[in-house]
């Protein structure tokens, strides 16, 4: 070796031991920082070592990562030079995620919400705002798929005013690498500011970081994720598919929010449930369950399970839902269990006209505590959970205290949730999920053959609509069971997903969990694909025995005698006090002072200040909010904006109006609505009416 390459050798060994001591030194101030601002994260890589992806410098001399198990480098050029070619093409071709709030339909004409956004909605459609197709510079959200190195992050705060950061990394070993190379603290910092976040989610699966996502739309609104701007760093699987999951299902969120008229009704069905004898449901240690029990929906697989159920009615214990409850009776069988989870008084008129009294007096009801309070009136015995995220809620956990009362999660959208929610908080482990096909195996047919939905459908006359075929624009197609593809539609598909995430509960929760599906309907995750005949037989159960134990461990019975006390003035109180300040004002110039705007209302009626505030008023104020957004913001002309933020501000604001005089009105209004078609029905022979 000659001296001048001796002497290269040694500078470039110098250089080295300098980059090692730089990014030292970077990784330790990062890991303060973190640990002082985002503890969790600083606790998931305190003792972090890397295994697949490492940081190197690569023969360019860049600080790159290397794939130990490929031994390739992750970077094909220089990351700080790939990254500003990757934020100048998002900033000239970036493709906008813009969501809908759309028509919803009117089941109940004395709701305020639906009827007074449809008014909205179906203004706005009348108008549109013209939009540039770059991206703008004022972003209100922005995910970021893939962090890599990270050199993109600095660039992009540079060239866009960005409000809300969401950054999501399945690799832990690549996050660990940014610690050593950016300083994350000017990143920070920008993100301290008023009005702004940023979020974190690193090393979990797509559906996971998914939940996050709903929980930040929660925080901060759904008007922050009308128009959501799509950064992808990284083209690993994982990341992309983070974003697919991300399109396809977070509309969902959507329909979940709840809203005022619900809420309201949530609140006094909670009231008066309190004042009845009946039981709340309560949830003690965790404890498995292993006498098998049938979750019974009344999908159109029903049919082919009728005869098991019969056969087997000695041995299984039998959790109808909803609907099912009427074909089962039509079959002869009587479930141990029934379930029902809506709050309009339809669903009382719905079980009072499809199954006689003498039927369901030795059914057990279980429900939420937003259910009507007629409707816990109609079985031989009744209690009630307390349902997340409503009004009603923060109600009986005052009057429970200082007891706590654990909420039932995983309810909702559908009465199969629900169910399915109550086996698994009851602890049993060993499930088959009957009837929850979550879509149409036949187009011919949509629920069990013996549903009352078929009578419905005969009594319809022209112009009304009782539609569940789902032949529309709108059909999705999932994996089927047994597999294939099979047609089904948003709520359906919703529900399912919602089922999945509380399966992957309960086999974390209990490793011997286990869950049958011989449905010909969608498959389900944690849900074992299972012909009917290949079924385990199982011994007789001593029913009386166990249902006596169920509700010694889970009904729970309480008298409080301040309650008699409670006053709509005093449960209101700081909801009646914001009325003024919920109300959008006059004077806002541009998109971020719309924004600024709605994020001051959000942050008005959070939950901090008043949980039942919250819950009145956070999902109606999220979809006006979503819905102003959608038709005002990045309109390129002004007067646009403001024509387009006028006429929301005005439906808006007489909405916000509507509401406050029916809540003082009506405070602790029970619904009584019926189902208009069933009252048809019974003024015509031969319906088979019931009640």
């Amino acid at each position: 070796m000659s001296m001048s390459e001796a002497l290269q050798q040694l500078l470039r060994q110098a250089e080295l031991q300098k980059l090692q001591l730089e990014t030292s030194l970077m990784y330790q101030k990062n890991l303060a920082l973190f640990k002082e601002r985002f503890p969790s994260i600083y606790q998931l890589f305190e003792k972090h070592q890397s295994t697949d992806v490492q940081l190197a410098v690569d023969n360019q001399g860049n600080l790159n990562l290397i794939n130990q198990k490929g031994k390739h480098y992750v970077y094909n050029s220089s990351p700080a030079e790939l990254s500003k070619k990757q934020v100048d093409r998002f900033s000239k071709h970036t493709k906008v995620r813009k969501f809908r709030i759309p028509e919803s339909p009117i089941y109940n004409p004395e709701h305020l919400y639906i009827p007074k956004l449809n008014e909205m909605v179906q203004e706005y459609q009348k108008y549109s705002a013209a939009r540039e197709n770059a991206c703008p510079q004022f972003i209100v959200n922005l995910m970021l798929s893939g962090i890599g190195l990270g050199y993109q992050i600095p660039m992009l705060l540079e060239r866009f005013d960005i409000q809300h950061l969401f950054l999501y990394e399945n690799c832990k070993d690549t996050f660990h690498a940014s610690l050593h190379v950016i300083d994350w603290q000017p990143i920070l910092n920008y993100f301290r500011e008023s009005g702004r976040s940023i979020t974190f989610c690193i090393g979990v699966d797509p559906r996971k970081a998914l939940a996050q996502v709903e929980f930040s739309i929660r925080k901060l609104g759904l008007h922050t994720h009308m128009f959501t701007f799509v950064f992808q760093h990284s083209q690993r699987k994982e990341e992309l598919d983070f974003i697919k999951i991300y399109e396809s299902e977070i509309r969902s969120f959507i329909g979940g929010v709840g809203y005022f008229d619900d809420e309201q009704i949530g609140l006094g069905h909670a009231y008066h449930n309190l004042r009845s004898d009946h039981a709340v449901f309560k949830i003690p240690e965790f404890r498995s369950r292993f006498e098998r029990l049938a979750v019974v929906a009344n999908g159109p697989s029903l049919d082919d399970h009728l005869e098991y159920l019969k056969q087997n009615s000695d041995k299984i214990l039998i959790l109808s839902c909803g609907s099912a409850l009427g074909s089962l009776y039509r079959a002869g069988i009587t479930p141990d269990f029934h379930v029902e989870m809506e709050r309009d008084y339809a669903m009382t008129d719905y079980i009072k006209f499809d199954t006689p009294a003498e039927f369901r007096k030795n059914i057990t009801l279980l429900c939420l505590h937003s259910v009507a309070p007629e409707t816990l009136n109609q079985f031989g015995d009744a209690c009630y959970a307390v349902k997340v995220h409503d009004a009603g809620a923060r109600l009986i956990h005052d009057y429970y205290k200082p007891q706590k009362l654990v909420e039932l999660a995983f309810c909702n959208p559908t009465v199969s949730n629900c169910a399915l929610a109550f086996a698994v908080y009851m602890g049993f482990s060993n499930i088959h999920l009957i009837g929850t096909d979550f879509g149409i195996p036949d187009d011919s047919q949509h629920h069990s053959k013996n549903s009352l939905h078929y009578q419905m459908e005969q009594a319809l006359e022209d112009g009304e609509t009782f539609d569940y075929s789902y032949s529309n624009s709108d059909d999705l197609f999932r994996e089927a069971n047994f597999g294939g593809t099979i047609k089904t539609h948003q709520v359906l598909d919703i529900s399912r997903v919602a089922i999945e995430r509380l399966l992957d509960f309960a086999v974390k929760k209990t490793p011997e969990f286990t869950c049958d599906n011989s449905n010909k309907g969608a498959k389900i995750r944690h849900a074992m694909p299972v012909d009917l005949a290949d079924i385990d037989d199982f011994p007789v159960l001593d029913k009386p025995s166990l249902i006596k134990q169920i509700k010694q461990t889970h009904f729970h019975h309480y008298t409080n005698s301040a309650f008699e006390k409670i006053t709509s003035d005093a449960l209101l109180k700081k909801f009646y006090a914001v009325q003024a300040s919920v109300k959008l004002r006059d004077d806002i110039p541009n998109d971020k002072a719309l924004v600024q705007e709605l994020d001051r209302i959000t942050k008005t009626v959070s939950e901090e200040y008043d949980p039942i505030t919250h819950q009145l008023l956070r999902g109606s104020l999220s979809c006006f909010f979503g819905s102003i957004v959608e038709n005002s913001l990045y309109a390129t002309d002004p007067d646009q904006f403001q024509h387009q933020l006028n006429l929301g501000r005005k439906h808006y604001n007489r909405f916000i109006d509507l509401i406050y005089e029916r809540a003082r009105a009506e405070p602790f209004k029970v619904d009584d609505f019926p189902l208009q078609l069933l009252q048809k029905m019974r003024e015509k022979k031969g319906t088979g009416a019931h009640g």
